[in-house]
Order: structure tokens, then sequence, then C-alpha cells
């Protein structure tokens, strides 16, 4: 209806502000002219009298006089009406934009299908049921405040009002107002009041026995809420692939729990296509990853990658291959040969093909497995060469691997977690892991296993 007239509720409110403003200029105006008539009168009137002349009002002055008379009536008539029909209005304006014009939010208690709110009476009778049972109207209890219960202890303490607002730093009216809302909450009488002193009731003195117990799980809560706003404590569960889970986390949480004892971490494996879409879930809070230099991979919006440590890839050649006599080696000098690698599609193995193909050949892969011990046993049995990573290169096969001299062809371990993660526990672990990552950099060089 309003929009079909150009009108909006702003719109229909300033026109009804300003209809009240013109009835009230124009009653003021009109006013004012029956006064200079009805003045004028007067004293035309007075001055002829004075001559003594017969004083014979002109017919124009009382048609003028009748018809302000006329037209005041009118107004004191019409105004009553007019605050009516504004009301009707404004009542009309509400509940047809309230329930027609789109995008405006309508008060819940005027929503098809709510409940409408209590009158005034039922609210009142609500009220005086709450202060006389310490209940809501259905019989709910209503919440005892942990700030009474403090003051509670400390005047049974102190047994006084006054000294227990010198302790808390309150007035001494402050804390009778706090005993008598617990009072008032409670149903109980806690104190028996005198001229000069108060005296604990049996009540009080029962009440007093949890108070102190109720108290300290408030300061443990208290404290356990500030360490999850610092970043001390909480949950905080990571996810990590096999081979840096051996060497990488072990020291990273050992540092990590030592610093922040709160801390509680579950460790989940996998592989990086299984635990980056667990990030972007939010069902982890960060992992570990890796990301070979000539195989393209792509994170999901909302996760941001820091880069730890740079691994160099190696051979893994059997003992009784020629190539074996060679400090380092490079694509060429293994075509040819038996492949032992990971998984069809897995990062491994399409690195080994680029890398092959940047060689001219294809790789002749006899065997695959995602286990390092089994391609190491695989190897060390003669049944070919693998590529792996220098994580997965032990102490006891650095005599069997020659670093691969070739170019773009590292693998690269990082910490991923979401942009918009909460846990504060997540940049304590990446500086944890960054600590550890050079560590390992410190005692295991890259070239240490070549020069071996």
């Amino acid at each position: 209806m309003l929009r079909a007239i150009g009108l909006d509720r702003l719109g229909v409110r300033r026109m009804v502000r300003l209809e009240s403003l013109l009835i009230a200029l124009i009653g003021v105006v009109i006013g004012v002219l029956l006064g200079i008539i009805t003045a004028s009168a007067a004293v035309q009137t007075m001055l002829r009298a004075m001559e003594g002349i017969t004083v014979v009002v002109p017919p124009v002055q009382i048609r003028l006089c009748l018809l302000a008379a006329a037209v005041v009536g009118l107004l004191a008539g019409a105004w009553p009406a007019h605050r009516a029909a504004r009301t009707v209005v404004l009542g009309a304006i509400r509940s047809v934009t309230a329930t027609s014009r789109p995008g405006l939010t309508v008060p819940r208690a005027v929503r098809p299908g709510s409940p409408r709110p209590p009158p005034k009476e039922q609210l009142c009778l609500d009220k005086a049921i709450e202060r006389r049972t310490g209940t809501g109207a259905h019989g709910n209890p209503r919440m005892i405040n942990p700030i009474h219960v403090r003051t509670l202890s400390v005047v049974l303490e102190t047994g006084s009002f006054s000294e227990a607002a010198g302790r808390l730093g309150y007035t001494s009216s402050a804390v009778s107002q706090h005993i008598g809302a617990l009072e008032r909450v409670s149903g109980l009488v806690l104190f028996e009041r005198g001229a000069r002193s108060v005296r604990p009731t049996s009540a009080a003195l029962a009440l007093g026995q949890r108070c102190y117990r109720v108290l300290g799980e408030l300061a443990a809560l208290e404290d356990e809420v500030r360490a999850l706003a610092s970043g001390s404590c909480g949950m905080l569960r990571l996810g990590s692939f096999p081979t840096a889970q051996a060497l990488l986390v072990p020291p990273a949480l050992a540092r990590l729990t030592q610093e922040y004892p709160g801390a509680d971490v579950a460790l989940e494996e996998g592989e990086p296509s299984e635990l980056v879409p667990l990030v972007a879930a939010g069902r982890l809070d960060a992992a570990l990853i890796y990301a070979y230099d000539r195989v393209h991979q792509q994170l999901p919006l909302g996760v941001a990658a820091v880069e730890l440590l740079r691994e160099s890839l190696f051979v893994l050649i059997p003992p009784a291959d020629p190539v074996a006599l060679a400090e380092r080696v490079c694509m060429a000098d293994l075509r040819g040969r038996n492949w032992i690698t990971s998984q069809e599609e897995s990062a491994g193995a399409r690195s080994l093909a680029n890398l092959c193909a940047s060689a001219g050949f294809a790789p002749q892969v006899a065997f695959r497995s995602n286990d390092y011990n089994v391609i190491r046993a695989m190897v060390r049995a003669g049944l070919g060469v693998a590529l792996i990573p220098e994580l997965a290169v032990t102490d006891e096969l650095r005599p069997s691997v020659r670093l691969l001299d070739e170019p773009s062809c590292a693998r690269r371990v990082y910490v991923v977690r979401r942009t918009t993660g909460t846990n504060l526990l997540v940049p304590r672990l990446e500086d944890a892991l960054r600590r550890a990552s050079s560590s390992y950099r410190r005692h295991c060089p890259p070239t240490r296993a070549a020069e071996a």
C-alpha cells in the first residue's frame, strides 16, 4: 500500500510531522488575527464612547470575528481527531512494513508464530514471585552470583560488614547489598543483624564451608582461561608425514611441552594429500608436509605454509653396481636400471618421472612401496635403485647412497596451518619445529652422505 503511493516509513513520518507543524502555524496565525481584530474593535468602541457617539460595530468586523471564532472552534474539535488518526496511520505503517518490506529485521515479539510478550501485569507478578521465592515464574532457580559468594566468605572470615568492605575495597553498604541479594536468591536468612554487629546463622556457616571450595574452583577456572588466552595450554592437533615424524617432530614436541607444560598434543600420521584437507577443514591445527621442486602442488584457499627444511635427494644404489664408485651421480648415469619407488601418482613417483624425462628416458619401475624400510631392503637385495630424500637416509645407509647432481631436485618440508586459525599454540609449535629443523641441519649437512 505504501509503495503504491511512493512513500516509505520515514517519508510518512515526515509527512505527519509536517502536517502537525502546519496545523499549529495555522492556529497561531488565526489567533493573532483574531486578537488584532478584537483589539481594534475594542479601541474604536472606547474612542467613540468617549466622544458620546453611539457605537455601531461594522458588519465586516462582526463577520470576521464570527469567522475567526468558527475556525478556532473547528481546530479545537479537529485536533483530537487528528491525534487519533495519526496514531492509527502509524500503527498501520508499522504492521505493513514489518510484514511486507524485504530486508527489515522484525522484532522477535511480533514475528509470525512467535509468542506475544506478556502483559505488564504478568511481568509485575513474575518479579514479585522472584523476590518472594528466589525462582522465576516457571520455577527456574535464579543463578547465584559468585561475587556475592566471595563477599559472604570474607564476611564470615572477618566477622563484620565493615571489615569485609575494607578488605574487598567496597563500602559497607555494598557488602550489605551483596548479602541481601544472596539472601533473596537463596531464600535463606544468613545473618542476624543487630544495632552494631551481625551474627551468622547456621545456614550461613553451612554455606561458608562450601564457599572456599567453590571459589577455589573458580580461581582455577580463571587461571585456565588466562592460560588459554596466552597460548600456554590447550589442545594442539598436529599431523605429520612419517620421516618428519621420526626426526623433526620428537625434538620439537619435547621443547614445546617443556616450555608449555599445559599443552596437550594429539599427533596424526599421513601423507600431504591427506593432511592438507584436514587442516583446511579445521580438523587439524597444523601439519608437516613435503613438496618436490619438480612437482607442482597447490594449497587450498585459507591455508598458509612456512618452509622449515630443504632436503637434498639421494640415490640408493646396490653395493655391486658400478655407479656406487662415484661420489655424485646424475640421472643419465642411471639409464636402463630398474627403479623402486613410491605408489603411482604420489609426489615421489611424479618427481622421479620428471627427472628421468629431463634426462631423456622413462624409468623402468619394478616395485612400488611407500615404506622406506621396504625400499631399502629391496635395494640391498640388488632388485634395483631408488631415489630417497635426505630425511630417509639413516647412518646405516650412508655408505650406499650418492648425492643426486641435478638442478632443482630437492624436497622441501613445510608446516601448514589455517590463516584464520585461533589456536595460540600453533605459533609456539612453528618456533619449536624451526629450531628442530635448524638443529637437524647443523648435525646432518646435506653433503655428509656424499662424503661417506
